[in-house]
């Protein structure tokens, strides 16, 4: 069984792998929603196994989501080279079909959800200024004085 095909919303923030049968059958076809309900969680990255193969412009895998402004995208994928790419959301939809004839090896992608957390890490505490150990002596003064 197509493991995607269970539909889910998941807890934490833990990253999950997605993925076809490897070779995948005819005339498969799969739409099924997930998401994350922990409401840190403000993007997921999605990154394809480089092994990802569907038959080119006969079988598709698409990934719709919405973004944070309510914006909605289509990435859609056929053939071999998926990119990797981010979704500046916390779920996204996932179909995959396959025609009746020829079959390859299929997909496979994490998502690894990314949290406020990591955004606040990466985007502030990261930062060569925020790391200067004269700018965090500043803080700390300006802390105490407060």
């Amino acid at each position: 069984q197509f493991e995607a095909e269970k539909g889910n919303t998941f807890s934490g923030t833990a990253a999950k792998v997605f993925e076809s049968p490897h070779d995948y059958c005819n005339g498969l076809s799969v739409n099924k929603p997930y998401s994350w309900s922990d409401p840190s969680v403000k993007s997921i990255d999605i990154v394809f196994d480089p092994q990802s193969e569907i038959e080119l412009n006969y079988d598709n895998l698409v990934i719709y989501y919405e973004d944070t402004n309510g914006v909605a995208h289509v990435k859609t994928f056929t053939g071999t080279g998926f990119s990797n790419f981010s979704i500046d959301a916390s779920s996204f939809r996932l179909s995959f079909s396959s025609d009746i004839s020829v079959v390859k090896w299929g997909f496979k992608f994490t998502a690894t959800p990314k949290t406020t957390a990591a955004f606040i890490s990466k985007s502030y505490f990261d930062s060569p200024i925020i790391n200067s150990r004269s700018f965090l002596r500043t803080v700390k003064k300006d802390n105490i004085r407060g």
